[in-house]
């Protein structure tokens, strides 16, 4: 089940309030139950526990007043996580030069994965390079697009 964006109209304000951004929401059936799951990120910092319950607090605040998810549900609320969904134009550009995976939904020169660095983002592709080579996708083909996590001590 997708969610609409009317429900991410929604609750996009309340996190933004709270000084955090939406990064991605989706509802899911598990059985007769329904979650409502929801990522969101801090561009400054990382996101706590804590945080995370003043978000679901607030979320819950404003679609108790809705009727956009009818019936009982659960919510979800947790970071994107070191593997992170990139979905937005934006999302591309804050992880320039970080390393990424994407895969298309139709090939490109016989290929549907690919992983290197994000070198560019532009009107309606990203570029990418990697040892086989520079690559530009377009955005719409794009299925799945993830950080690799790079972990520094």
């Amino acid at each position: 089940m997708t969610v609409s964006s009317e429900l991410e109209n929604t609750i996009a304000p309340a996190i933004s309030a709270l000084g955090f951004e939406l990064v991605n929401c989706a509802i899911v059936s598990e059985g007769h139950r329904k979650t409502l799951r929801v990522f969101v990120d801090n561009p400054e910092g990382g996101v706590t526990v804590d945080d995370c319950m003043r978000i679901s607090q607030q979320i819950s605040a404003v679609l108790d007043v809705s009727t956009l998810i009818l019936g009982q549900y659960n919510l979800e609320v947790s970071s994107p996580g070191l593997d992170r969904l990139l979905i937005t134009k934006a999302h591309y550009q804050r992880f320039l030069g970080r390393r990424v995976r994407i895969k298309l939904r139709n090939a490109l020169d016989g290929r549907r994965n690919f992983s290197g660095e994000l070198q560019g983002v532009f009107d309606t592709t990203v570029r990418i390079h990697s040892e086989d080579g520079t690559f530009d996708l377009e955005l719409e083909n794009i299925e799945k697009a993830n950080l690799i996590p790079e972990l520094r001590f």
